[in-house]
């Protein structure tokens, strides 16, 4: 199997698992933010801003495009700010 291939099976699970999960809709910015706020909270103890801007899932997007879509993920309910901690994110399962 090519590595092409490979890569466009991958894309299909991930397709399907965000139809599963209910982000479909969601805008690359979104998903990438999302993704990544996750990714670091599984390893650290919440995502604090600084880190969910200099995440690899996130090159490419602006800084405003960024603010603009972890803006919109709290809105929606997909993130939550820490109470009591400035930037602290958590992603909602």
């Amino acid at each position: 199997m090519t590595l092409l291939k490979q890569a466009a099976q991958l894309k299909k699970i991930l397709h399907d698992m965000e139809i599963e999960l209910g982000i479909e809709e969601l805008s690359a910015p979104e998903k990438s933010a999302l993704f990544a706020t996750k990714e670091i909270a599984s390893r650290l103890s919440g995502a604090e801003m600084g880190q969910i801007l200099s995440h690899p899932f996130l090159t490419g997007f602006s800084r405003p495009t960024i603010f603009r879509a972890v803006s919109s993920l709290k809105a929606a309910g997909l993130l939550v700010k820490e109470d009591g901690r400035r930037g602290r994110y958590f992603t909602m399962e």
